[in-house]
């Protein structure tokens, strides 16, 4: 969480976390980092709870590829990557989504195994990127490209009639 005081100081804190262990289930790397995106958003869901005011909500991910999903209209995507979409979208309507590279996502610091010990003197994990407390307009800039045909995309069955030799056809089935 990113919050300034008066004087317009600035300060990021982590506030909570979440963490899963990947599916014995072989799934795509994509997937698991929309799974990642839809806990997220499943997390800042329950944030009200705690009763802390919000001016405004900025979720972050290092994955282009999600983005993309986010961005797009979910029934363009197959059946569990739609319903994992909408599911976000409809949790996150108000919320800004950015992409954060991989180096400065404070989140991989438990995805790529981390001492509890160790943990705790890692300030990146405790207070996220340096760049936060600089201010929205000194953030790296996103850069996402939204993908024409990107994986996971639904495909449309097409059925075509021919209708030269359509007599035949009645003869040996009807339309009904």
């Amino acid at each position: 969480m990113c919050s300034g005081n008066a004087n317009g100081n600035l300060h990021s804190q982590l506030l909570c976390s979440k963490s899963r262990v990947s599916p014995v289930k072989q799934i795509s790397i994509p997937r698991l980092e929309l799974c990642g995106a839809q806990l997220l958003a499943r997390l800042i869901k329950v944030l009200p709870i705690l009763c802390v005011p919000m001016d405004s909500v900025h979720l972050w991910t290092d994955s282009r590829l999600v983005l993309t999903w986010l961005q797009g209209i979910p029934t363009r995507w197959n059946m569990y990557v739609a319903n994992s979409v909408s599911e976000i979208q409809d949790i996150m309507s108000n919320c800004f989504w950015h992409h954060v590279a991989s180096e400065d996502n404070p989140a991989d610091v438990l995805s790529r195994g981390t001492d509890p010990e160790e943990l705790r003197y890692r300030s990146h994990w405790w207070n996220g990127p340096s760049w936060l407390v600089q201010g929205e307009e000194l953030w790296p800039p996103s850069n996402i490209v939204v993908e024409e045909n990107p994986i996971e995309q639904r495909k449309n069955n097409v059925c075509m009639v021919n209708t030269n030799g359509f007599e035949e056809i009645l003869r040996f089935s009807s339309l009904n």
